[in-house]
């Protein structure tokens, strides 16, 4: 495991600092643009009450990334399309698919106590409520550790995300779901608690530009390092695994908290839909 700060000041560096915990092989940082198979993509606001995404690099409390990251956007594509668990990581590889995520409105973290409880069967028991059979969580399985865990949520948050697919068959069946809010499982922002709903959508043609700013992410080796940027370091794409599944990369990018543009460095080259300035992850 590695450990990561993603603070930044006006005196620091981009580029996070790592902490080496164990003799594994570190894994790959990739923080280059990506670039989008395709001309085009297709974009969605997506909003909620509440997001939580779980931090992989921390073991405290449970903290959230900022942004939503890459391979959380990419699951939820494949929600909304209904692709089933890890079957979707070859059709998002860097190879067939680009995303770019804009951060919609200030970023507003909030912690919260809760009591985590047991959901294995032999926490169960059965019981009628209202006439009807149901299984209930013994009081016996909380009469142990009764201790609560803090989670750290991101209030009302709102992210706009771009993805560029280079499967026609894809392409069209996210725009159809879309134009017809249709989706095949219930957009939520990390946590299956937080449930979103995506009431915006566009398709745009995408032109190279060349800026010194722009309103997305921006992979740190782009991103120009002040005062107003903040830094993440998140899985970037992900494979299958016996039993599970595995990060193949990491990237580390430069964000708003306020949801303003990012600087990045002179003659950049981006991508512009007319409106945004974009780099892809």
């Amino acid at each position: 495991m590695q450990r990561i700060s993603s603070t930044t000041d006006s005196k620091s560096t981009l580029r996070p600092t790592l902490s080496t915990c164990t003799h594994r092989e570190p894994m790959a940082d990739e923080n280059e643009a990506v670039t989008p198979p395709r001309n085009r993509a297709v974009e969605f606001t997506i909003r909620g009450k509440w997001a939580h995404f779980g931090r992989i690099d921390t073991t405290t409390v449970k903290q959230s990334y900022r942004i939503i990251p890459p391979t959380t956007a990419m699951g939820l594509v494949a929600a909304l399309l209904g692709y089933s668990r890890d079957s979707y990581y070859d059709a998002f590889s860097k190879q067939n698919a680009a995303f770019s995520i804009i951060v919609d409105s200030p970023i507003d973290p909030f912690q919260l106590a809760k009591l985590d409880l047991s959901t294995a069967g032999e926490d169960f028991e059965s019981g009628r409520g209202k006439g009807v059979l149901r299984n209930f969580i013994s009081r016996e399985s909380t009469l142990g550790d009764r201790q609560q865990r803090l989670y750290e949520y991101l209030r009302d948050p709102s992210y706009r995300i771009f993805v560029s697919l280079n499967d026609d068959e894809v392409h069209n069946d996210l725009v159809d779901r879309l134009a017809a809010k249709k989706f095949a499982y219930t957009p939520c922002l990390g946590r299956s608690e937080c449930v979103a709903h995506v009431p915006e959508w566009d398709v745009h043609e995408l032109e190279p530009t060349t800026v010194e700013s722009v309103d997305s992410t921006a992979p740190i080796d782009t991103a120009k390092a002040t005062s107003s940027v903040s830094v993440e370091r998140t899985p970037q794409r992900f494979t299958t695994a016996k039993h599970s599944r595995k990060p193949t990369s990491f990237v580390s990018y430069a964000f708003s908290k306020a949801g303003e543009q990012v600087s990045v460095l002179p003659s950049t080259e981006a991508y512009t839909t007319g409106d945004d300035a974009l780099l892809f992850v």
